[in-house]
């Protein structure tokens, strides 16, 4: 068996009740699938990155469970066609690493899980001057008949 992680979100619209209505529903689902149940916790409410059908904000829950490798693509198929929910995600933790456990809250906690705001950045550098051109002069340095003399003496000089 092996140690998984699954993380699923439904529509912050969601009242208190629904929350923890779903939050069974995902416990039953996971004990028909016979799976280990290790942790199972809401872990709050957050904004998401983009509005996933019209929706900006979801509740996230957290569930650590142990389960054979062939039953984690019948429970993804499951979870998917339930429509229940946003998005979820089952990874598979590595032997010997622990979970997230600072995500993780103890039962019945409520963790914010807002990203800390970003410092300011450092002022943007002084713009470098930039030296004015030359404006292009109007009246040419040579006249055509000077051009034309200096044209046929370079071609004289390759045929030499």
């Amino acid at each position: 068996m092996q140690l998984y992680e699954l993380l699923y979100s439904i529509p912050a619209e969601s009242t208190e009740d629904e929350l923890r209505a779903t939050h069974g529903k995902v416990a039953e689902l996971l004990k028909t699938v016979n799976v280990d149940l290790k942790s199972h916790a809401i872990v709050g409410k957050a904004k998401l990155a983009y509005p996933i059908r019209h929706v900006r904000n979801g509740h996230f829950a957290l569930a650590i469970f142990n389960a054979e490798p062939t039953v984690i693509a019948k429970l993804d198929e499951v979870l998917r066609l339930s429509g229940i929910f946003l998005r979820h995600q089952i990874v598979r933790i590595p032997e010997g690493e622990k979970s997230h456990p600072l995500i993780l809250p103890r039962e019945g906690e409520v963790v914010d899980t807002r990203m800390p705001r970003p410092t300011r950045r450092a002022p943007a550098p002084a713009p470098v001057a930039v030296q004015p051109v030359a404006p292009i002069s109007a009246k040419p340095e040579m006249s055509m008949e000077e051009i034309e003399k200096k044209l046929d003496q370079i071609l004289t000089e390759e045929i030499k």
